[in-house]
């Protein structure tokens, strides 16, 4: 597989699959390699002369040798870290099974796809959201319209927390170079750059990337309740249904999809 450029990848999901497709999670990989050498050292000499203290004493006139021998040895012990090789090896492994276009793909499938990613860093949708209270409240005129001025502002009030208060992930668009769109999210620590950085590296536009993911079930079923029930689980559902409807008035229609990873081949 050639070299690739990782912008994001979810290193806690691609370490579940690599443990389930390779049965284990390699964590460092270390070679020990051995070597010996043989050092000896011979002595000649007659009689008594310089010997003796090496080998039992020889007669005058005869040829006396001595042998001394030493071995040793050396070792050298290489640690390798897997790093990017992990998911290198689960792209290769899930790649021939991965579908090219949303269309072909069904549930549960991995999907290997080209396109364009815009994206939302959480400190820009979360310093955005007060200017916006004009446009919630004409959005959400068909829930409000039954409120009074009390429930109305409790209302934008909840909604508008679940926009600066929530998790650090941030959430994402994809467009595929055939035109078909998927939903999900990034999680803030998965990325490889900081993510307000790229954001502004990009100046806000659609990025071409790669992506590799798991495709899942686009939801078109509501839970409706009762409008004219008084109940906690009625009101839950009607401020799920207005903050759902504010992140998703204006968006086209897509697929939501949980990335395993957003990269571009490195091309040398």
């Amino acid at each position: 597989m050639v070299p690739v450029l990782f912008y994001y990848k979810d290193t806690d999901l691609i370490n579940s699959l690599y443990a389930q497709l390779f049965s284990g999670l390699v964590r460092e990989i270390s070679t020990v390699e051995t070597g010996d050498e043989d050092n000896s050292l011979a002595v000649e000499g007659k009689g008594d002369a310089g010997v003796s203290t090496m080998i039992a004493k020889g007669n005058f006139g005869i040829k006396t040798t001595a042998r001394s021998s030493l071995k040793s040895s050396e070792s050298r012990h290489e640690t390798l870290i897997p790093h990017d090789a992990v998911i290198l090896d689960v792209l290769e492994k899930l790649g021939p099974a991965a579908k090219n276009s949303v269309a072909n793909a069904k549930r549960g499938n991995i999907i290997n796809i080209k396109g364009s990613l815009l994206f939302f860093p959480k400190e820009i949708e979360a310093n955005s959201i007060q200017p916006m209270i004009p446009f919630f409240e004409t959005l959400l005129a068909p829930q409000l319209t039954s409120m009074d001025k009390k429930q109305k502002n409790a209302l934008l009030e909840i909604v508008k927390s679940f926009f600066k208060t929530g998790s650090d992930n941030c959430r994402f668009i994809f467009k595929t170079e055939s035109g078909e769109f998927l939903t999900g999210y990034m999680k803030r620590n998965d990325f490889t750059q900081d993510s307000l950085s790229l954001f502004f590296k990009y100046k806000g536009s659609m990025i071409p990337y790669q992506l590799i993911g798991i495709l899942e079930t686009h939801a078109n079923e509501k839970m409706v309740g009762d409008a004219n029930e008084v109940s906690f689980f009625q009101g839950l559902l009607g401020i799920h249904e207005a903050s759902a409807e504010i992140w998703s008035s204006t968006l086209p229609d897509g697929d939501p999809v949980t990335p395993i990873a957003f990269f571009q081949p490195v091309i040398s």
